[in-house]
């Protein structure tokens, strides 16, 4: 690598339960977000957050003044994206990623079943500085029935079959929602990706028994894998955390004219 570029990043990804509490009946954003900035993450993949929600805007009107994502980043990820997936009365919810480095292009796919589901797969390609070095990352979280999953598998695989022949990076972070890890396990099989943490679970966060969560790899190789779950992890979110560390391709510089 040029000097002064990273060999190494780290990632994370969490479903953060739109950043309330299981009954939905405290805020604890601030808590969600100390906890993420603990990891160091360079990138964080995030599910369940809310691009605008003003249901309490009547009883405080700074309420939702500043989205989830935007409070979330703060001053710690200068870059991110969103995808807007579900609709409601007050607001809206979607998939987010949070980026230590420069976000060059993004978009968010519907990949929803029906209409009471909203889905969206959100893809944003990243830049390592010094570099030229370019990272693509997707971020992702599947329906809960059975039949929506392999739809919503299979327009995840299409699109990683339309990015496979120019070799990039390329990350999956999300919430596949699978209890057995048959989604996890088909894209291993079948389009070239590693899954660092194959074989622990995520959910729920205070006991995990079900594999819902996934970072998975293509063209990058991993260093180390973890589930955050247990403690502090269990009283913020219904899901564990998933954190990977990645060795980043070597870029070779061109040689001189």
């Amino acid at each position: 690598m040029t000097s002064g570029a990273p060999d190494r990043i780290k990632l994370l990804s969490y479903n953060i339960h739109k950043g309330a509490t299981f009954a939905r009946k405290r805020d604890i954003l601030e808590d969600i977000r100390d906890a993420i900035r603990a990891v160091s993450a360079d990138i964080v993949f995030l599910q369940e957050v809310h691009g605008e929600y003003l249901r309490f805007h009547h009883r405080d009107p700074n309420h939702g003044a500043v989205s989830q994502l935007e409070f979330l980043a703060d001053s710690v990820w200068h870059h991110y994206a969103y995808g807007k997936n579900a609709v409601s009365d007050f607001g809206h919810h979607g998939n987010a990623i949070l980026s230590r480095f420069p976000i060059v292009e993004h978009h968010n796919l519907d990949i929803s079943q029906h209409r009471f589901e909203k889905r969206g797969l959100l893809q944003a390609t990243l830049e390592i500085p010094e570099t030229g070095l370019r990272l693509r990352c997707l971020c992702t979280h599947f329906g809960l029935f059975p039949r929506g999953q392999r739809a919503q598998l299979a327009a995840l695989q299409s699109r990683l079959g339309e990015l496979a022949s120019d070799g990039t990076p390329t990350i999956i972070g999300g919430d596949l929602n699978d209890y057995f890890g048959r989604s996890a396990s088909t894209l291993c099989r079948h389009n070239g990706v590693i899954d660092p943490i194959r074989g622990k679970s995520t959910y729920p966060a205070l006991y995990p028994v079900l594999p819902l969560d996934r970072v998975l790899l293509r063209n990058c190789s991993p260093i180390s894998a973890a589930v955050l779950s247990g403690g502090m992890w269990s009283k913020l979110s219904d899901h564990a955390a998933v954190t990977v560390e990645i060795e980043l391709p070597t870029l070779r510089q061109p040689e001189p004219q």
